[in-house]
């Protein structure tokens, strides 16, 4: 419908069908200006959460090892710097707890900006994060059984993916870009074949994929004079105990500082041994 701005009155009825479920925003009519159209109403948020509940569902059939999760959808997340990229997904273990049960559960988190790359770029993200979910599946079991974790564990504490996360990537229809020292294997994409397998998955997410956010542009920063670097060790504590030491300290440390709790040693993550390309 048309509405005049000064006085409310209805001037016009709205033209063509309308959807009794979720009604069109009246346009406005403007002095001078003739008439604005109004933009639909954008719904893809509880449309996109179920998409992608489907789609988990579905992956959790063919590879059981995939954790329930409870999905949420919102703004990217993360600082926008070398350090700590943003998030535009990510898999996190026991992140929500139910009310009644008090029972923890996993999260799977989509960045509504990354609904941009469509319905086949969703699918690799959900993939990607259900890699993740795998890993942390197995690194639970390797714990129960008195395993050593490290073994299992897919990435480091700064988000380093390792060949275990290429290994398991591969396993749910993903191949990994080339490594780098940063990121690692963390680069993903279908793998051959794999769009055709979840074809009706992906067009299911293009289907719900209605609108996406459009991406912050932060204000620029002024770089900080870097300090001596640092060394972070983790114990096997959940969550663990985190200590830090310059490299030379943390290298004299290493395999013989015990965590009081787990009894276990500090795992130091060295910037020059975080990955393992090369190898």
């Amino acid at each position: 419908m048309v509405v005049d701005i000064h006085t409310g009155k209805i001037l016009l009825a709205a033209l063509g069908p309308t959807d009794s479920a979720a009604p069109s925003a009246p346009a406005v009519l403007v002095a001078g200006a003739g008439l604005a159209v109004a933009p639909p109403p954008v719904r893809t948020g509880s449309d996109i959460v179920r998409a992608v509940e489907g789609v988990w569902a579905a992956i959790r059939g063919e590879h059981p090892e995939v954790p329930a999760t409870a999905v949420s959808v919102g703004p990217i997340t993360g600082a926008d710097n070398a350090r700590r990229p943003k998030n535009i997904a990510f898999f996190a273990a026991r992140r929500w707890r139910h009310v009644r049960t008090s029972l923890p559960s996993d999260e799977l988190f989509i960045a509504s900006e990354a609904l941009a790359t469509g319905g086949a770029g969703v699918m690799e993200i959900v993939l990607h994060e259900a890699t993740h979910g795998i890993a942390s599946t197995r690194l639970a079991q390797a714990v129960r059984n008195g395993e050593d974790p490290r073994k299992y564990r897919e990435t480091s504490p700064k988000g380093y993916h390792n060949r275990i996360f290429r290994q398991i990537a591969e396993e749910v229809g993903l191949t990994c870009g080339p490594c780098n020292s940063s990121n690692g294997y963390a680069d993903t994409e279908l793998a051959p074949g794999t769009a055709e397998r979840w074809g009706t998955q992906i067009k299911l997410l293009d289907k719900a994929i209605t609108a996406y956010r459009i991406e912050d542009i932060p204000p620029e920063k002024k770089r900080k004079k870097k300090g001596r670097p640092k060394v972070e060790g983790r114990c096997g504590c959940t969550p663990p105990h985190v200590v830090t030491f310059t490299p030379e300290e943390a290298a004299s440390q290493q395999g013989l500082l015990m965590c009081r709790g787990s009894l276990s040693p500090y795992e130091f993550a060295f910037p020059d041994s975080d990955g393992d390309c090369n190898e």
